[in-house]
């Protein structure tokens, strides 16, 4: 279709790099990406440890909260360079990820701020291009 402007979407979300210091590129960085709901409803019904019950008119699901928060960091943490665990160079590893989000309140810290940032950034463009939906 020649002449007409069309917007191309990715569905792949393939992260943004963040440095951990600012004024210091080579201090290392980390590639982060939001967690879309397909891929939350994936890992919620991987960790449900058992089926629904329904309870007193509520229907009742049992996870496995320390699986699913493994997973999802595991997905939203997409790679970094330059890190390390206690002085040696860390591979961007499933169990790395979780060793570190658990035990590193800085590192833990920074993921969850700059997915907050990555969050927030999302709802802006979403809203901005709401605006310019023609109304009906």
């Amino acid at each position: 279709m020649k002449g007409l402007n069309m917007i191309n979407f990715k569905i792949e979300n393939e992260g943004t790099w963040f440095s951990f210091e600012e004024d210091n590129p080579d201090s290392g960085k980390i590639c982060l990406r939001i967690i879309p709901a397909d891929e939350y409803d994936r890992i919620l019904e991987l960790t449900i440890k058992h089926p629904s019950k329904i309870k007193r008119g509520e229907v009742k699901t049992e996870i496995d909260d320390d699986l699913a928060r493994k997973l999802r960091w595991d997905y939203q943490i997409v790679d970094w360079s330059d890190t390390f665990i206690e002085g040696e160079p860390a591979e961007c590893s499933i169990d790395n990820k979780e060793k570190l989000m658990k035990r590193n309140a800085w590192f833990r810290f920074f993921v969850n701020e700059h997915l907050n940032i990555l969050s927030e950034a999302s709802i802006e463009i979403t809203e901005a291009r709401l605006k310019n939906l023609p109304t009906s």
